[in-house]
């Protein structure tokens, strides 16, 4: 038995779509033809109470970076020596 190689007739058909590829060119045109941008498609996915919860809170998470920014890191730089306890009454004495 032959290992590998061309084997006629097996693989994907030319001009054949896979499933996966097939729905997401069904949705890209559905989005186009509402004139709607993707983060407005989005959030009216999340908004519409007729969709399962699960595709609904996708689609929240997808939207969120979009709507709410990150809080942004905070660096501290210390470059004082003190022990402990002088910390603790610089502390105290700011409030």
């Amino acid at each position: 038995m032959a290992l590998g190689g061309y084997r006629p007739g097996s693989g994907s058909k030319k001009g054949s779509i896979k499933s996966g590829t097939k729905k997401k060119l069904e949705l890209a045109e559905k989005i186009v033809g509402t004139g709607a941008s993707p983060l407005e498609y989005l959030i009216s996915l999340f908004r519409n109470e007729e969709i399962p919860r699960k595709e609904r809170l996708d689609a929240a998470i997808a939207a969120a970076p979009y709507i709410h920014s990150k809080m942004p890191s905070v660096n501290i730089n210390h470059n004082k020596e003190m022990t402990q306890e002088e910390w603790i009454k610089e502390l105290q004495s700011d409030e």
